[in-house]
């Protein structure tokens, strides 16, 4: 369940830089603030395509499992 993990921790990550934003920073802090927001989602996608197929490699080979 790592993955899961690290899937919650970057929707973390990416709150708390939703909540810098809506503070109304500096237009330069802005800028480096939108930059992480996209490095976040870039990283929680695909975090979230791995725990997919985890999860779906998991229950595959549960399925097998049953079958046998």
């Amino acid at each position: 369940m790592k993955r899961q993990e690290e899937v919650e921790e970057l929707q973390d990550k990416i709150n708390r830089v939703a909540q810098h934003m809506q503070q109304g920073p500096s237009h330069h802090k802005m800028k480096d603030l939108r930059k992480d927001m996209e490095d976040l989602q870039k990283d929680l996608r695909k975090a979230q395509e791995d725990y997919q197929k985890e999860l779906n490699k998991a229950l595959d080979d549960d399925a097998k499992k049953r079958r046998h």
